[in-house]
């Protein structure tokens, strides 16, 4: 008995003709570039050894009325001394 060719059937288009068709073209989403994730510009980040380190800063302070509480309030303390300590070495100019 001799091999009978196989006759593809007419119908439609299998998986796998329809994938073949677009091998190695980039679709319109792939050539674009992925889009930046938006950070508002009043956020910083942080590592978390630096968070854990001023968060047992505020631990161990002593409470007082101008001891900071947060986070937040203890970066703005510390931008505060580091300005006043740059502008009386002369690095900024002074207000």
């Amino acid at each position: 008995m001799a091999p009978q060719p196989t006759v593809s059937q007419p119908g439609p288009p299998t998986a796998a003709r329809a994938r073949a068709s677009t091998r190695g073209r980039k679709t319109a989403a792939a050539a674009a570039p992925a889009p930046e994730p938006e950070v508002p510009l009043h956020t910083v980040q942080i590592a978390k050894s630096v968070v854990q380190e001023i968060k047992m800063s505020l631990l161990l302070a002593t409470p007082g009325p101008d001891t900071p509480t947060t986070i937040k309030n203890y970066l703005e303390a510390a931008h505060r001394h580091y300005d006043a300590y740059l502008r009386k070495s002369g690095k900024l100019p002074v207000k």
